[in-house]
């Protein structure tokens, strides 16, 4: 009978251990920011932007990181922060913080911002938009810039969500805001938008890099399967998290920074991607 009870005993210790862990390893996940540096290679980048350095931020819903996320964006180094929608959260009416993240980041290299769909339903975001604009942020909607280094260009391009359209196509609206934009202009483009789901429209349109967010990484990943779910992609998208290269046109997906509706991540750390540019 003693047996009994010391075995019965160590088994729910070796499970109340295991709990501790996994809670540890949650907490973990859900608390600390990888950086992730990818590496571009085209022969069409101009050799004037080897080694342009991109910070890619997306999906922050507004969350207060602190110094965390500052620190490595500086610590990093970049040309220009990208940030691809989310930044607000439309559950949230609080968009000073994200402001405040604004404020801070612009101190260390230019910003581009497109909306995601969480933009398009807060009611606020007027408000934010003309605040960062104020600060120097560049808001690309359905628009483009050029990057530009001894004499040589990069055109970036931004789609505005198409929550922001009326029409239930998501991407027949993002087609024809692409088409809208089109030119003669047969150099190396970069896209900023949000939705990696329909990276096929993107590709049609002779992106060579996309970056995306919108599917946080499919909120909890299995190893060598996955994430399980992602906004717009439903049960083990295909898009989700990194980079992805399909005859020659490449998308990178972030993992994102904050959560939503689903207020957890697991085996799924928030992250931060530093692009960097090569021809070869």
């Amino acid at each position: 009978m003693k047996k009994k009870k010391l075995k019965k005993k160590r088994w729910l210790g070796l499970l109340l251990a295991l709990i501790i862990l996994i809670g540890i390893w949650i907490y973990w996940g859900n608390t600390t920011i990888l950086v992730r540096t990818i590496k571009v290679v085209d022969s069409k980048i101009p050799e004037e932007f080897n080694g342009f350095k991109i910070v890619h931020v997306s999906d922050l819903h507004n969350y207060d990181w602190k110094d965390q996320l500052i620190n490595k964006i500086r610590k990093s180094n970049p040309d220009i922060i990208a940030i691809t929608g989310d930044i607000i959260d439309s559950r949230t009416p609080d968009e000073y913080i994200s402001l405040d993240f604004i404020k801070r980041a612009k101190e260390i290299a230019p910003i581009y911002y497109v909306t995601g769909n969480h933009e398009a339903r807060h009611h606020n975001y007027k408000k934010l938009k003309s605040d960062m604009e104020i600060l120097g942020v560049k808001v690309l909607k359905n628009d483009s810039v050029y990057l530009e280094k001894n004499n040589s260009n990069i055109k970036l391009l931004g789609l505005d969500d198409a929550n922001f359209s009326t029409g239930k196509d998501n991407g027949k609206i993002l087609n024809d805001h692409l088409s809208d934009m089109k030119d003669d202009f047969y150099g190396y483009k970069i896209l900023l938008a949000h939705r990696p789901e329909f990276f096929q429209i993107y590709k049609n349109h002779n992106i060579n890099l996309t970056l995306t967010g919108h599917a946080h990484g499919g909120q909890v990943r299995i190893p060598f399967l996955g994430g399980i779910l992602a906004p717009g992609q439903g049960f083990f998208p295909k898009y989700d998290n990194g980079l992805y290269d399909e005859d020659g046109f490449k998308m990178i997906v972030s993992r994102g920074l904050g959560n939503s509706v689903i207020p957890i991540r697991v085996n799924n750390n928030p992250d931060l991607i530093i692009i960097e540019l090569f021809d070869n």
